[in-house]
């Protein structure tokens, strides 16, 4: 008779056993959690001696950056540094500045190493040097992020995302607000870019943008809304210097505008074109727009002394007739071309405003 009890119990196929099997599944996982916590404590280190290369260089150009202490943390999903009480500041006699943080947060994806976010939501101080004295900003900025990525061949791309930016500035009474802001930009390399090359891209949005009230504007101080699409071709000046602003219009330099959108007090404009430079370096542009308010706008510049009662008398008749009759409820829209040349800007075939003449001179380092 034959003890049964004795043999090894048969598995069909030949394999392993169920629970031999299961150690092999463990002791792999266990190499994989070891490897990737290595991994992440290798990222880890490489972040932070990235960030004092970073701020040493920043010394050097002139720009101090200090913080009372770091700390690692984000295991396993993130890698993030976090700087407590960072201050920036430049001592350039151009724009000397002092800002000051609650914390700045730098942190990478481990599966995405060469993108990097940087975080400074929270207090915001922000003190700005003009002829010797100092005005100060104080706020809070419920988000303030950016993000860099340097993708294949040289490109690289920047995100940049607000929310509820609130600034203040005591002395004067004046206060800056962002209630949501966007900026997508992309540098594109190319070994020679054209005037048929995007060389940068640009995609902005704002919303619930209030300016200072010490500024003279027109139609208030409230943006409602802001978008702009648009790319630049050709491969821009490094400066405003204007011998290479010459240079790159004369390769066919020109700002590509895909959408321009401004919902700011009585004035609704989209609109999209092309600008580019003339003969003495001013801007020059045409334009296909749909407006709303236009009437109520030429009557608040001509209030402010912007335009001349005859301009404002002809600009209201002119484009009046031209506009189309609006549906009820709505507004009258008028669908026209807007222009830019001889330092004057046109509705249409009607001159309403002066362009002032750009000195670029003055603006180069």
């Amino acid at each position: 008779m034959i003890d049964v009890s004795e043999q090894s119990p048969v598995h069909p196929g030949g394999g392993k056993s169920p629970r031999r099997m299961a150690w092999w599944i463990l002791g792999g996982c266990g190499v994989l959690v070891a490897a990737y916590t290595g991994y992440w404590f290798f990222l880890a280190q490489q972040l932070r001696a990235g960030a004092a290369q970073w701020i040493k260089v920043h010394a050097q150009e002139g720009i101090d950056i200090r913080h009372e202490g770091d700390a690692l943390s984000g295991f396993p999903l993130a890698v993030r540094l976090t700087l407590r009480q960072p201050v920036a500041a430049s001592d350039d006699k151009r724009r000397p500045f002092v800002w000051r943080g609650q914390r700045a947060a730098v942190s990478i994806a481990p599966w995405r190493p060469a993108t990097i976010k940087i975080a400074v939501g929270g207090a915001q101080e922000l003190g700005v040097v003009s002829q010797g004295k100092t005005t100060t900003w104080r706020g809070q900025a419920r988000r303030a992020d950016l993000s860099i990525s340097g993708a294949l061949g040289g490109s690289t791309m920047l995100k940049m995302r607000l929310e509820a930016l609130d600034m203040a500035e005591s002395a004067h009474n004046r206060r800056f607000r962002i209630e949501h802001g966007r900026l997508d930009f992309t540098r594109k390399a190319a070994a020679k870019p054209d005037e048929k090359t995007p060389s940068r891209t640009w995609s902005l949005s704002a919303s619930g943008v209030q300016l200072p009230e010490t500024l003279s504007l027109p139609l208030g101080h409230v943006f409602s809304r802001i978008v702009f699409d648009g790319s630049l071709l050709g491969e821009p000046p490094r400066t405003l210097d204007p011998r290479q602003l010459l240079a790159w219009r004369d390769a066919g330099g020109t700002l590509d505008v895909k959408a321009l959108e401004v919902v700011y007090g009585p004035l609704d404009l989209k609109t999209d074109g092309t600008v580019a430079l003339d003969e003495q370096l001013q801007p020059v542009g045409a334009f296909t727009a749909k407006v709303q308010g236009f009437i109520e706008v030429i009557g608040a510049l001509r209030a402010r002394n912007l335009i001349k009662p005859n301009a404002a008398l002809t600009a209201s008749l002119v484009l009046g007739a031209l506009a189309k009759s609006p549906a009820p409820g709505e507004r009258p829209r008028l669908d026209i071309a807007l222009s830019v040349q001889n330092s004057k800007f046109y509705v249409g075939p009607v001159p309403l405003a002066k362009v002032p003449f750009i000195r670029w001179e003055a603006m180069a380092p």
